[in-house]
This record gives C-alpha cells, structure tokens and sequence, in this order.
C-alpha cells in the first residue's frame, strides 16, 4: 500500500540544508547546513526551537537522544 505525502507546513531554516534526522520519541526535527549549524524544529509546534552547532561541510549525522539538550520550554505546544 502506498501512502501519500503531503506538505504540512514549510517551516523556513538558516542556510543550505545538508542532512537531517527525526527523533520520534522526543517529536524533534535536526536539520543542518553546510556551515555547522543544526537547528532543531518541535514537530508538534512546527516552529524552531533552538540550534546545535556542528561542523562546517559535515554530510553525516546522528542524534542521541540521552546528550541533547533543548529548553522543553521551547519544544511545548
């Protein structure tokens, strides 16, 4: 069965995006760019609420849920 994608929401980010990663659990987005920085969007807000900062002209990355760290504040709706 397939299951069709739609747009929910364009949500605007910072630079060039390269990569990103979804965390499930915490309803998180982490999308980066070419010049290092990660910005991390609350699905559920569907608004950013933070940035990481990361490694220039990085093309790989992975999220560990246990060392991340976004004021919950900012991730509740």
């Amino acid at each position: 069965m397939i299951v069709p994608w739609r747009v929910l929401q364009v949500i605007p980010v910072k630079g060039k995006v390269d990569e990103s990663v979804i965390d499930e659990a915490a309803r998180r987005a982490f999308v980066g760019d070419k010049a290092g920085m990660i910005e991390v969007i609350g699905l559920d807000r569907r608004a950013i609420a933070g940035s990481l900062p990361s490694e220039p002209n990085v093309h790989t990355s992975t999220v560990d849920p246990r060392r991340v760290c976004v004021p919950q504040r900012e991730l509740q709706a």
